[in-house]
């Protein structure tokens, strides 16, 4: 996840100067210029086209899994997990990481106002960590959440005027849930609002309204069918009764009872008058579903990726927007490939290849020889990246970034706001002026590349 400063950090005088005069000039053009010389809309994003399906190419294809049943099986297992974890499947210190007692960094509210120490205490004591776990239930999201860190939808945010931080990065969003996904209930707020829950890779805090609680009969519906997945993000999910229950997004599953021309019947959770999950029915039109898992070829991870292409960046799934790792775990989760929610741990699975202290050069070689495009992801701290191919000897990736760091001479570091998912080189800053530039872009900064499955 790349983090940024709520507005793009303005460049506002192109060129270069040599002599101290020329400096001392510009330097006070710099201080009254109203307008901004960075380009509205990065280069890159003009010089590669921004569909994924351009790069397909024809070389050899992804091997698909070697056993595609067994695949398909583990992915299932760790999916509805939750509704057989009997235990906390987190820790408690991890599913209640903001009472760290050596977490002493000051909060700021959505007015960038600092949080008082009182507003903390009271979500502590909303929060009662010292009765977990109260809960061992088993539940389902019955529309697209968000999972908080602590049971209150107020954001938490570091210090607006550092760069990087302030507004989108709420460090109370922990990840957001599609409807549908099996939960683990462990815990209950004080004031009955909020439940603690676990999916299979994440956990957090849901108002209590989107939880519907399954049972035995309800767990057998779902598990014991084939399952559908979305192809199309953002589908209308109505039920036979002509009500809407949620909006599909790709990354989200749901049982198929019948197919007919190419039209899916599946089941969805809705919730009876003592919050307890029922089935209803809905028909998936055709294009908007396949059979999960979907083939894997590099054709299928392309037209799945140009689902995402242009949408906007969400830190931690806020808005129903996804960030790097999101974008990354619902693009590979109809072909059952498992990702975690965290970009550290999604740059540790598979053939993993170092790439700490090489030089730009080395980098890029690497990724050109040993990357396989659609299955290579690449990782510095904080963010993670698809690479999907080259272009004129330049890798190309996919990712989901809120923007670029920035140095500037005169106010110092900043950020350029791209704020959703786009294709770029790994240089992308080339195209800001040149005293915006850092020190170190983005290619300096990748230290590993790990490759998801490995072509034949």
């Amino acid at each position: 996840m790349m983090r940024s400063r709520p507005s793009a950090w303005k460049a506002r005088a192109p060129g270069l100067f040599k002599k101290p005069a020329c400096l001392l000039l510009v330097s006070l053009l710099l201080l009254s210029a109203c307008r901004s010389f960075a380009p509205e809309v990065l280069p890159d994003l003009n010089r590669y086209p921004q569909k994924a399906s351009q790069y397909v190419g024809s070389g050899v294809q992804p091997p698909g899994p070697a056993n595609p049943l067994k695949q398909k099986q583990d992915f299932l297992q760790k999916y509805f997990r939750p509704w057989h974890a009997g235990e906390p499947i987190f820790p408690k210190d991890t599913l209640f990481w903001p009472l760290d007692p050596d977490w002493d960094e000051q909060l700021f509210g959505e007015n960038t106002l600092p949080r008082s120490p009182e507003w903390l205490a009271s979500l502590f004591a909303k929060a009662q960590p010292d009765r977990f776990p109260l809960l061992d239930a088993r539940g389902i999201t019955l529309t697209n959440t968000n999972l908080r860190a602590m049971p209150t939808q107020k954001p938490a945010f570091h210090d607006f005027a550092e760069p990087g931080e302030g507004y989108p990065f709420d460090y109370f969003q922990n990840s957001a849930l599609w409807a549908n996904t099996p939960v683990h209930i462990v815990h209950i707020s004080k004031d009955k609002q909020w439940l603690l829950v676990e999916a299979g890779w994440v956990f957090g805090w849901v108002q209590v309204r989107d939880i519907g609680l399954v049972d035995s009969q309800f767990v057998a519906a779902f598990e014991q069918n084939e399952m559908a997945t979305f192809i199309k993000d953002r589908v209308p999910v109505i039920d036979a009764g002509g009500t809407f229950r949620f909006t599909g997004r790709v990354g989200g599953l749901l049982p198929v009872l019948d197919q007919q021309n190419d039209t899916a019947l599946v089941l969805v959770a809705a919730a009876n008058d003592k919050q307890r999950a029922v089935v209803r029915r809905a028909r998936l039109a055709p294009g908007d579903w396949a059979r999960f898992p979907l083939a894997l070829t590099r054709g299928n991870l392309a037209r799945l990726a140009d689902e995402f292409l242009g949408q906007v960046y969400g830190w931690g799934g806020v808005y129903e927007n996804r960030d790097c790792s999101a974008l990354l775990r619902d693009l590979f989760t109809p072909f059952a490939i498992w990702l975690p929610r965290n970009s550290t741990q999604q740059a540790r699975q598979g053939r993993v290849i170092s790439l700490e202290g090489l030089s730009s050069r080395e980098i890029t070689r690497l990724i050109l020889e040993k990357g396989a495009p659609f299955l290579t992801l690449l990782w510095k701290p904080g963010h993670i990246m698809l690479y999907i191919g080259s272009s004129q000897g330049r890798p190309l990736i996919m990712h989901s970034l809120w923007g670029l760091k920035t140095q500037d001479f005169l106010q110092g570091e900043g950020r350029y706001v791209i704020g959703r998912t786009v294709i770029t080189s790994l240089n992308p800053e080339r195209g800001l002026p040149f005293f915006l530039r850092p020190p170190n872009g983005l290619l300096q900064q990748v230290l590993s590349m790990n490759i998801l499955l490995d072509p034949l």
